[in-house]
């Protein structure tokens, strides 16, 4: 009965006379008022503050950081970038010597487009930039090819060494197996700061594991060729 009430006739102060219903707000007003003096005016209740945080991203350039870390959204952009500046680099060397010898010049290199790169150029701009970020942030060890890594190190724990590429990789109790490769027994280790070891991951899940299999999936396909 008090529902089909309630819905017939709406709520019971709707038929009020409309003084009796300013008497009723101004009541309440007045309540609502002797509240707050009283919250502002004890000196034992702290007020409320309500702080609003902004949270900015930092963009100052690490001095670890690569000069183009931060610019390529994928790993494969970044790639083919590389390999033009490795092409670019090599035009560079050849009309060096070129200058420098003038009687006997040096053969120049094949003339293509300059957005064509061969397969050839990418798996060379791959390792090369692999190791530029071995190089930037695991200057020390790089050096010295992992020949006496201090315990302070990052990589201490890992029993890193330097292959014959020039690679840092780590020795894993997988180094036994017949039935893994050299990359999957002794992965590239790469800093996990670093947001070139983001955009491998990302490039991971995106055209190898296609975005399906979760963190498991992405870490087991990681796992094959880097460790971070």
């Amino acid at each position: 009965p008090e529902t089909k009430k309630l819905w017939f006739s709406g709520p019971e102060w709707l038929q009020h006379d409309e003084e009796l219903l300013g008497q009723k707000v101004a009541r309440e007003n007045a309540a609502l008022s002797r509240k707050t003096d009283i919250a502002v005016s004890d000196p034992e209740r702290k007020p409320k503050v309500s702080t609003c945080l902004s949270a900015v991203r930092d963009r100052t350039v690490s001095k670890d950081n690569i000069f183009f870390e931060n610019t390529f959204s994928s790993w494969r952009k970044c790639v083919r970038f590389w390999s033009l500046m490795l092409r670019l680099k090599e035009k560079a060397r050849f009309a060096r010597q070129r200058g420098l010898n003038k009687e006997k010049a040096a053969p120049t290199p094949a003339r293509r487009k300059f957005n064509e790169i061969d397969a050839s150029e990418m798996i060379s701009a791959k390792s090369s930039l692999i190791q530029l970020v071995q190089k930037t942030h695991f200057a020390e060890e790089y050096e010295n090819r992992c020949t006496n890594v201090k315990k302070t190190s990052v990589l201490y724990q890992y029993t890193p060494f330097s292959d014959s590429e020039g690679f840092i990789r780590c020795r894993t109790r997988l180094e036994r197996s017949r039935d893994l490769t050299e990359d999957e027994k002794y992965p590239i280790l790469l800093p996990a700061d670093s947001n070139l070891s983001s955009l491998i991951v990302k490039d991971i899940h995106e055209n190898r594991c296609f975005h399906s299999g979760g963190v498991s999936a992405i870490l087991h396909a990681l796992r094959e060729d880097f460790l971070l």
